[in-house]
């Protein structure tokens, strides 16, 4: 896939995040940059897990899910990681 195409995609996703109020799922590091400068997507929780298996994500995010949705409920930007959740302001 081209850069270009890429950065359609990227767009097209803020785009219905800030329309639909929506919280963007990432591990792209370009949406934490156009989240730092433009405030765009509407919501971003960052997964910085690294590498990890499917089994083990899955596990995270249950663990983790309620007190995501709490934090969502104040704040715009959180990381997930392998040992718990880092809130930006």
């Amino acid at each position: 896939m081209s850069t270009f195409t890429c950065l359609a995609i990227d767009s097209f996703i803020n785009q219905l995040s800030l329309q639909d109020q929506r919280i963007v799922i990432t591990k792209d590091a370009d949406f934490v940059e156009l989240f730092l400068l433009q405030k765009q997507p509407y919501k971003l929780l960052v997964v910085a897990t690294g590498n990890i298996k499917n089994a083990e994500l899955e596990v995270l995010f249950s663990q983790n899910l309620q007190q995501l949705i709490t934090l969502f409920e104040t704040h715009n930007y959180i990381e997930l990681n392998r040992t718990g959740i880092i809130v930006y302001q």
